[in-house]
């Protein structure tokens, strides 16, 4: 019975133990970013990648537009959590490589919660971030056209009863046609990939698109840069000091034709524009159109990983994918939009718990029931499996 006793304590010092360093390791998760949203809105942004919005109102995304009297314009961007967070990961990732910041940037925010007292969400605030959990309080009224990304989400939890969220929450689906990623990690690879081939191939396709605007400044078409400053900006990435079009042009033919196979001798040859009766351009601008188009097409997945959006039936070829689950009160708003779209959909109790002191002392004598009931079954559980070798 000793032996029992001693095997008991145990166990029970096991489970406070682990309770104790997941407390400890879950209070480490410290601050890196945090900002304000407006009046009375603060958010925060933790190491493990917690976005909290905290608050009572609208979360607002103001700017400010100044000129300066000789045509300047510059923007600020005033109480915007999307151009704060944008700030926040860019200095974080200045010393990666372009595929590891491609990576990261699905990393950041893996937690999105919009705390209780929110009331409206703008367009476009959050979609730039790809959390893994989303969270929506019961006060949140209005919200934005996609300023939610649930692309990536195992979870969508939309407390409002009322809240309309059709057409305004992003959710991933793929073409009928195409085979679906087998989980969230595949996409987001494919996704990387995608995106680091596409910046790669555009470096590269700049070195045609200055030939055209060399070979347009020379010729005399108004463009948008004046020569001074396209020849400033081309010095500058390519590290040369040419001071006329002509020079630009002669530098960037012999790439055009390494980049495209062709064998051009002349921007003149390269840039000649022939319709047929259609109006298609045919040769041989047109013919290294085709190519760039076939050159984007190799990282192209928008078949794989179309962007849906919640209750939206407007993409019936289109399929959700099955790695979101959205939890809604029963007979809401947003359990029709999960119907539409065809995601899955888990009830949840209606909002208006009670808040008051009384209340909040049931909800910690509840928390504190269910531990003790949750020892009590690892109690019986092991009582159970050593019983026969007494």
């Amino acid at each position: 019975m000793k032996t029992m006793k001693r095997i008991l304590a145990f166990v029970l010092s096991s489970l406070l133990a682990v309770s104790l360093l997941t407390t400890a390791f879950a209070a480490e998760d410290t601050v890196i970013a945090n900002g304000t949203g407006g009046e009375g809105i603060t958010w925060t942004l933790t190491e493990g990648g917690v976005l909290t919005v905290s608050g009572n109102g609208p979360i607002v995304d103001d700017t400010l537009v100044e000129e300066d009297g000789n045509g300047t314009i510059t923007t600020e961007k005033l109480d915007c959590i999307a151009f704060q967070l944008t700030a926040a990961f860019e200095e974080r990732t200045k010393d990666l490589d372009p595929e590891e910041t491609e990576r990261a940037r699905f990393d950041f925010v893996k937690t999105l919660v919009i705390e209780e007292g929110i009331t409206a969400i703008p367009d476009e605030e959050f979609d730039s971030v790809y959390p893994r959990s989303i969270t929506l309080p019961s006060t949140l009224e209005s919200i934005g056209w996609g300023s939610v990304n649930a692309m990536f989400a195992t979870t969508l939890t939309v407390n409002n009863k009322d809240l309309v969220t059709t057409g305004n929450i992003s959710i991933a689906g793929y073409n009928e046609n195409a085979q679906p990623y087998a989980d969230i990690e595949a996409a987001i690879d494919a996704m990387v990939a995608s995106r680091v081939g596409m910046e790669n191939l555009s470096s590269e396709l700049t070195v045609f698109y200055d030939m055209q605007c060399a070979y347009a400044i020379r010729e005399g078409v108004e463009q948008e840069l004046t020569a001074q400053q396209m020849l400033s900006d081309f010095n500058a990435f390519y590290g040369t000091d040419f001071t006329d079009p002509d020079a630009v042009i002669s530098f960037c033919l012999p790439r055009v034709n390494d980049l495209f196979g062709t064998s051009f001798n002349s921007a003149e040859d390269a840039l000649t524009v022939v319709q047929d009766d259609d109006g298609q351009y045919v040769q041989p601008i047109g013919q290294i159109e085709e190519k760039i188009s076939e050159m984007y097409g190799a990282f192209d997945i928008e078949e794989r990983l179309y962007t849906l959006r919640l209750g939206e039936d407007g993409y019936v070829e289109y399929t959700p994918y099955t790695w979101l689950t959205v939890y809604a009160p029963k007979k809401s708003n947003t359990e029709e939009a999960a119907k539409i779209s065809g995601v899955s959909f888990q009830a949840v109790p209606e909002p208006g718990a009670d808040n008051s002191f009384i209340g909040r002392i049931r909800q910690l004598f509840g928390k504190i029931k269910a531990f003790f009931m949750r020892i009590w079954s690892y109690i019986q559980l092991y009582w159970a499996l050593l019983r026969p070798n007494r």
